[in-house]
């Protein structure tokens, strides 16, 4: 009996919670802080594509969110004059950091892996900074503190984790000796993360 009574609870709330919230009654649920972690993102109306655009929220923004998005990826915020929607995709429980990217001007970029042609005795180890490379984060780089983000032209954000290359230059770290090789030698303006 008491699992017939969850039951039709859980599909009560399911067929009307979402109109019940949409409708304005939230009924004492806990709200919890979100922020717009896409610059530009819409709030709306109801819960639609096409639903009008009430404003459009700039990066950080904070919100209270009274319903998290299980139904079709919408998220329920407070608004001053009630209740607004804005797209689940575009919230996140944490501020992201601030900050902007600065030029360090060209670089020499290569590849290298974690065997024994690219590492000698250091293969199949950690970083020089202590952590276990991974490939799409990991480069080395001896002009630049470990932890620094950087932004690769056209390859994307990386952290200096590792050591090996001097100067103006920049290893990329593969999963793959092949892959690693592929890269061969491409000069990339490079950028740095500061924060503010």
């Amino acid at each position: 009996m008491k699992n017939k009574f969850l039951m039709l609870v859980t599909v009560f709330t399911m067929l009307f919670g979402f109109n019940a919230y949409a409708d304005g009654e939230i009924n004492d649920i806990a709200t919890v802080t979100k922020y717009a972690n896409k610059e530009g993102a819409n709030i709306y109306s109801a819960p639609a594509d096409d639903a009008e655009v009430l404003d459009t929220t700039l990066l950080n923004t904070s919100f209270e969110v009274v319903y998290g998005g299980e139904c079709d990826n919408w998220s329920q915020i407070v608004a001053d004059d009630g209740f607004a929607f804005i797209k689940t995709e575009d919230l996140s429980d944490t501020e992201t950091p601030k900050g902007h990217w600065v030029s360090l001007g060209k670089f020499k970029t290569t590849g290298y892996c974690n065997c024994r042609k690219c590492c000698g005795k250091w293969a199949g180890g950690k970083t020089a900074s202590g952590t276990y490379p991974t490939a799409g984060r990991t480069i080395a780089c001896g002009s630049l503190p470990f932890g620094t983000q950087i932004l690769i032209e056209g390859m994307g954000q990386y952290t200096v984790e590792d050591r090996g290359v001097t100067g103006k230059h920049i290893d990329v770290y593969y999963g793959s000796h092949g892959t690693a090789w592929n890269h061969g030698v491409k000069y990339r303006e490079v950028f740095k993360w500061v924060a503010e």
